[in-house]
């Protein structure tokens, strides 16, 4: 039976095995082989320290840029959430006037991209059985995803609605919409991965 020799010099019989990189050794060159990593080790973590005190150093200059940058960002963000929450404020009330001064209105056809959480779930109009989601205006197709169905389905309007033309993210949805709006009498719907061909009209 042949004994393994040792990695380094080749011609004493092995006898310990570094567990590290699995190579065998003689008991000389085996200390030789750990004295080498050890001082591997301690210029590493040399240059890790050397390293680190570059970067606290300066790293101070650059934390209070990025600290301005931060605050300019969140401030901008801010404000934006702010526009966006006052325009779907306005869009609310405006929408909601309409459907005061137009109790006997029973169909209401969307043109442009809205935010349905906010809009259906607050608007009131006990007249309305008809909903349209399809524009013909390819610029303006928006794609309801699971959360705007939820929105829709769970709503006033999606309770009352007997009539849904709709263009969904997802076929899931639909299944959903169906068991939720339980006046549903037709359903037209699209979904966003459907392909249209004109062989097939």
């Amino acid at each position: 039976m042949m004994k393994d020799t040792c990695a380094i010099c080749t011609t004493k019989a092995g006898i310990l095995k570094c567990q590290g990189c699995q190579v065998i050794f003689c008991s000389n060159d085996y200390n030789l082989h750990r004295t080498e990593l050890d001082q591997q080790l301690d210029e590493f973590v040399n240059e890790l320290n050397t390293f680190q005190g570059m970067s606290s150093e300066a790293s101070t200059g650059l934390k209070s840029l990025l600290i301005d940058k931060i605050d300019t960002c969140e401030m901008k963000s801010i404000q934006k959430i702010k526009e966006t929450a006052e325009e779907a404020r306005r869009f609310h009330y405006q929408l909601q006037n309409l459907f005061n001064i137009s109790p006997c209105l029973y169909s209401l056809r969307f043109f442009f991209s809205i935010d349905l959480n906010i809009s259906l779930e607050q608007v009131i109009s006990p007249s309305i059985r008809r909903l349209n989601f399809i524009t013909k205006c390819s610029s303006n197709i928006t794609h309801l995803n699971t959360i705007e169905c939820n929105a829709l389905a769970h709503s006033q309007l999606g309770h009352q609605c007997e009539v849904l033309l709709i263009i969904v993210e997802n076929r899931a949805n639909i299944l959903n919409i169906i068991k939720t709006m339980n006046n549903l009498r037709s359903l037209i719907f699209q979904c966003k991965d459907d392909k249209w061909n004109n062989k097939d009209i």
